[in-house]
Parts: C-alpha cells; structure tokens; sequence
C-alpha cells in the first residue's frame, strides 16, 4: 500500500508544470525563477526629513540561460523612485534596481514595496524599502498657517465648528494666534457683512489683548444662547485686527441652534418624536429657463410624542415652499410642497430647504431641489 501510495504521489508530481515551482518559489523567497537578489527588503533605519531623499542599490544575478528584462516596476506611493536598465541582463551577469525614497511630507515609519515584473510575466519580485522618517521642526508658518495681517499676526485655523447647540447652553471655543512680527500688536476684531447672527448671542475675548513679539494669545469665541429663543443655523464672521489694520481674511463660527436634548432620559428619547422623510433629494433634469417647478415632500412622524418643525430655511429667494402645520401628531404624515425658480439664464441648479426639528436624533434636516437650465 505504501508503495502504490508512494507511486501516485509521483505521478501527480511530474505531471505538474514548472512553472508552478517556479512561482511557489518566486512567491516563498521573493527571488524569480530567473533572478536571484542578494537582498529583498532594505532599511533605511532613521532618516531626517530635512535631509531629502535617500538611495539604496538591489543588486541581483541572473541565474537562468535566458536573458533577463525587467518590463515594469510598480510602486504604491510617488514617494519611492525606481531606476533601472532596460537592456537584458545575460545569464550569469548582474545588474541592478536603483531606489529612491523622498521623505518630504511623510513622518513615521513607512513600508514602500516595489513590484518588479520581468520578461518571464509568471515571475514578480517585491523589493521592500522601509525605515522611520523623523519629522522636521514645525515653523511658525506651519504651526500658524493663516497669515492675518502684514505687521506679523497670524491664526492657527480660520474656521469654529459648533456643532448642535441646545437652547439654552453656551459653549465656547479657542483659537490660537502668534504675533511673527516685532512689535506689540493690540488685538481687536469687527464683524463682517456675511454675520447673520445677532450681536447678543456671541462674545469675542483676547488672552491677552496685546501680543508682544513672537507671542502667542488666543482668540475666545462664545456662542450664547441662554435665554433666547433661537433655531437653525447660526453663522458668524468676523475680521482680527492688529494695531488697527484688518485682517485680509475673516475667521468664522458656525452653530446649529436646536432643543436641548442633554437632560433626556432613556426612556424619553424611545418616546421622542421621530422625523421620516419620504426623500430629502429631487432632481428635474434638464428644464427651460423662468420656470417654476413644483416637487412635494411627506414628513411622517413614527414616534411617540409630537413632531414640531421649530423653523423652516430656504438658500435664497429661489425657492419657497409651503408647510401645511408644524406639529405632527405621532402617526400622522405631512406634505411640504417646494417651488423652484429657475433663471433667466443657463446654470445647473442646486437649492436647499432646511428644518429644526424636535427630533433628537436628528434635528437638523435637508431638503434638496437640483435641475440642469438650458
């Protein structure tokens, strides 16, 4: 039995092709069935990002009776160069695979393989180049990357995200600011043109109100809502100053004013009303110019208490819409119909209602009406 068990496994074997040895070997070492490299994986160790590109040689023989081409070598990131010589490499002869690594912009250890596929197209090495970039110093310029006014003040963002904001709460954020120039700078602001929010419901602060030179301070932005009675979007833009010189680009804060949910139970938020929408997205198509168009919406409540739509927005005067009520029992569905406007001209249209519900999963809705005018 184990003669015949032996012979048959024999068999299998030489019936096998080649090829598949070749590429369980090309797959298990690396090396092709044509190539052997000295090396597959090269470490650059430590390198400074401020030190530019690094170059390490593979160097490999061919070990077969055929010529050996590489046709292509394949990176996975721009980062990694290859360079080599298109021309066949004979048997017995060697040749080589030249790599480069930039790591400008890439702190942290990477990993980079480089895939190379000869002539014999069964065959494909990966070579490995990989190491640890140590990051450069960061500079005031990228630590403080919006650049406010020409006498040195600079920001560290232009934007102040909020988020939802219940009734009721204030929240607060920081931004941080240098002075790169070299002399004081007393700190200020005025509102621009693009505010919408009331000049009660927010507060600006400076810690501390001058800079000295290469000081660093922070702007403190307050959005308050304590004893107003507001919803939807709240959108604040603002201009530093510096001595008296304005700023050449504004730093807004954005909040979406809704109930406050934050003293819910469990057990009121399963009750909670519930918004469904039977689509928040309708496209016309193509349409002709000074057209009014008309799409409607069903907002269902499937939940336990009374939906209430606390404000309705539009985008501009471009659409309007009309809400038949705005409480809705639980159970109870209904239709919000949306009219489009279009230009006098061509122009590919996108317009938004927006809702502030009681819902508190999501209080904040979209509607969105597109067409393309010709």
């Amino acid at each position: 039995m184990k003669q015949l068990l032996t012979g048959f496994l024999a068999g299998v074997l030489t019936l096998l092709p080649l090829s598949f040895f070749g590429a369980q070997t090309a797959n298990r070492t690396g090396n092709s069935s044509q190539a052997t490299y000295k090396t597959l994986t090269h470490d650059f160790g430590k390198i400074q990002e401020t030190d530019g590109p690094v170059t390490y040689t593979f160097e490999f023989t061919n070990s077969s009776s055929a010529p050996f081409i590489i046709e292509n070598i394949s990176t996975t990131c721009g980062c990694t160069t290859p360079e080599y010589n298109k021309e066949p490499v004979l048997p017995g002869r060697s040749g080589i695979i030249r790599v480069s690594f930039d790591p400008t912009g890439r702190p942290g250890v990477f990993n980079s393989p480089i895939i190379v596929t000869s002539n014999n197209r069964r065959d494909q090495v990966r070579l490995t180049v990989q190491g640890e970039v140590i990051a450069r110093p960061k500079t005031i310029e990228d630590l403080f990357p919006f650049d406010l006014t020409t006498n040195g003040l600079r920001a560290a963002s232009n934007n102040l995200i909020y988020g939802y904001m219940g009734k009721g709460t204030k929240k607060f954020q920081t931004l941080e600011i240098v002075n790169n120039g070299t002399a004081p700078l007393q700190l200020g602001y005025r509102a621009t043109d693009q505010t919408t929010t009331p000049a009660n419901l927010y507060k600006i602060e400076f810690n501390p109100a001058t800079l000295a030179p290469q000081g660093r301070g922070t702007v403190i932005f307050t959005y308050d809502l304590t004893g107003a009675e507001v919803y939807g979007q709240l959108s604040t833009a603002f201009l530093l100053t510096a001595n008296g010189q304005v700023a050449t680009r504004p730093i807004s804060a954005y909040a979406t004013a809704t109930d406050d949910f934050s003293t819910l139970s469990e057990a009121e938020k399963a009750n909670a009303p519930k918004a469904n929408f039977s689509s928040q997205f309708y496209h016309f198509g193509t349409v002709g110019r000074n057209k009014t168009l008309t799409q409607t919406f069903r907002i269902t409540n499937s939940g336990g208490r009374p939906l209430i739509v606390r404000r309705v927005a539009t985008s501009s005067n471009r659409i309007t819409y009309t809400l038949p009520q705005t409480s809705i029992a639980p159970g109870e569905t209904i239709t919000l119909t949306a009219t489009l406007k279009t230009p006098t001209r061509p122009e590919r249209m996108s317009e938004t209602i927006s809702l502030v519900v009681n819902d508190p999963e999501r209080p904040m809705r979209e509607l969105r009406l597109g067409a393309n005018v010709e």
